[in-house]
């Protein structure tokens, strides 16, 4: 008779099935969703059931976790590849903030609780504590309109 135990085997193919199926209900790691966590505990259940022998179980375990691993990197470097985050300036264009600085045509905004570089897009002089917006990014100096010139 042999050693394998068929449950623990269906528990692995499950396990198996549940890691590369493509339903996205994500966590907040990158990599980690509800049928890879799933699918874990399948593999692990699965390997322990697989053999009576405690050697092949350790051999067995150790490819699950290697599976389990490669699973979590190749998700996580997919969506790192395919998704792009904006950066913190990007997230600036379109938004309000106020002059801290003559902008003659360069100064200072406040924008977002901080301090940045900024020049009047319209070359114009902007006064001190004057509502402006962001219409464009040179690097980490903004480009800024009075939101009065927008209307």
């Amino acid at each position: 008779m042999s050693p394998l135990n068929w449950v623990g085997a269906a528990l692995i193919l499950l396990g198996i099935v549940l890691f590369f199926s493509d339903v996205d209900v994500d966590f907040d790691i990158p990599g980690v969703d509800v049928p890879g966590i799933g699918g874990g505990i399948c593999v692990v259940l699965g390997t322990f059931l697989l053999f009576d022998d405690v050697r092949i179980r350790a051999g067995v375990l150790a490819a699950a976790t290697l599976l389990v691993t490669a699973r979590i990197v190749v998700r996580y470097r997919l969506i790192n590849r395919f998704t792009s985050y904006p950066t913190q300036i990007q997230t600036l264009l379109g938004q309000t903030g106020y002059t801290t600085t003559v902008l003659e045509p360069r100064g200072s905004v406040q924008m977002a609780s901080e301090l940045w570089s900024a020049v009047s897009d319209s070359g114009e002089s902007i006064e001190e504590g004057v509502e402006v917006m962001v219409v464009d990014v040179d690097g980490l100096t903004l480009k800024v309109l009075r939101t009065d010139e927008l209307s």
